[in-house]
């Protein structure tokens, strides 16, 4: 089974920031279905729909505030509902 989660960040804009993100979702046997990203203020800030096995909340946000050393802020949060896509999407 699986469990969706929503990732929000916010930090200071970077070359590499999202793949940085994409490997922690990767390595945490995550899926990203889908993302709005934005810059806002001078900052880079999104909110991520992710899948993960069951028991892999907590490791993955474990391992995402580990990237707080370079300034950037992260909050994982359960969703109510399986990660379904958006009609009209790829």
């Amino acid at each position: 089974m699986e469990t969706s989660y929503i990732v929000t960040f916010i930090g200071d804009d970077r070359p590499g920031l999202v793949e940085q993100l994409s490997s922690v979702i990767e390595n945490n046997l995550g899926n990203w279905h889908e993302s709005r990203l934005s810059q806002l203020g001078g900052k880079f800030t999104g909110l991520i729909l992710v899948s993960l096995p069951d028991d892999g909340g907590a490791a993955l946000e474990a391992d995402l505030k580990a990237l707080s050393s370079s300034g950037l802020s992260v909050r994982v949060t359960p969703t109510s509902g399986p990660a379904t896509a958006v009609a009209g999407r790829d």
